[in-house]
């Protein structure tokens, strides 16, 4: 039976055994040490900001990806989070 993935970590770690890499992007600015010092803000202050940044995960984007490709991306993600 196959383990299913919880999270983002769980699920990116199941997507690379895959050989699918995904990445974290788009870092809410208000986290930067750069605007922490000079601005004041700190965790906490935008909350959903947060939320959608500690659970999104950027999947493979790349103009040879095929459609055939893109369909075992979506596969794997189904099977990980259990709804295949």
């Amino acid at each position: 039976m196959e383990e299913r993935a919880t999270g983002r970590t769980a699920l990116a770690l199941a997507l690379r055994a895959d050989g699918i890499g995904t990445s974290v992007h788009f870092k809410p600015l208000h986290l930067f040490r750069w605007y922490q010092e000079r601005l004041g803000l700190r965790m906490g202050q935008f909350p959903v900001a947060e939320r959608c940044y500690s659970e999104t995960l950027s999947l493979p984007i790349y103009p040879d990806l095929s459609d055939s490709g893109v369909d075992r991306i979506a596969d794997r993600i189904r099977a990980h989070l259990g709804a295949a």
